[in-house]
């Protein structure tokens, strides 16, 4: 017998803002207990959001970044999506 389930872990830690964390495709800055800046860095799926900032830790491989780190995958993501929201 399989049984499909899923899991959630839900804990509170102390941060000092702004944290920035990178996990698969993505790179979070925290700015509040409630939000942060989310950039997908993968070129076919480029999007620079406001989110919950829940989802800085959302994924297993998440881990703590750079803001160096953070501010170099926003600056590309934003020249690539201005590049195609300028193309005539």
């Amino acid at each position: 017998m399989k049984i499909k389930t899923n899991r959630i872990i839900e804990s509170e830690i102390h941060v000092d803002l702004p944290l920035y964390r990178k996990g698969g495709a993505f790179f979070y800055m925290v700015s509040s207990e409630s939000e942060c800046v989310a950039v997908c860095a993968v070129a076919e799926y480029l999007e620079i959001g406001k989110r919950h900032a829940g989802l800085a830790w959302n994924n297993d491989s998440s881990v703590d970044c750079t803001r160096e780190e953070f501010e170099n995958a926003f600056a590309n993501a934003s020249y690539e999506l201005g590049k195609i929201v300028m193309q005539p």
